[in-house]
């Protein structure tokens, strides 16, 4: 199993890592249900969502999105692999 690390600016590549690929790894590294979505609008792969202080975590499958993780304060961290 590889090494999770999260991040909280710019993206896996920039940081040196690779995406997490599937809605299934994410749920497995952050031990909750991961909503779908896919749109250009947030960024690609994993990502945590935190409206009002309530952690939710999204996979979004518009992989040729350039949104990164500090683009939006309500995006707090997404995990990638090592």
């Amino acid at each position: 199993m590889p090494n999770f690390i999260k991040i909280t600016s710019g993206t896996c590549e920039s940081n040196g890592y690779q995406e997490l690929s599937s809605q299934h790894e994410c749920s497995l590294v952050t031990g909750n249900k991961v909503a779908n979505i896919t749109d250009t609008i947030n960024p690609p792969h994993y990502f945590e969502y935190t409206p009002e202080g309530v952690k939710t975590y999204w996979y979004n499958n518009q992989f040729n999105s350039t949104q990164t993780i500090d683009t939006n304060n309500l995006w707090t961290s997404k995990y990638c692999k090592q």
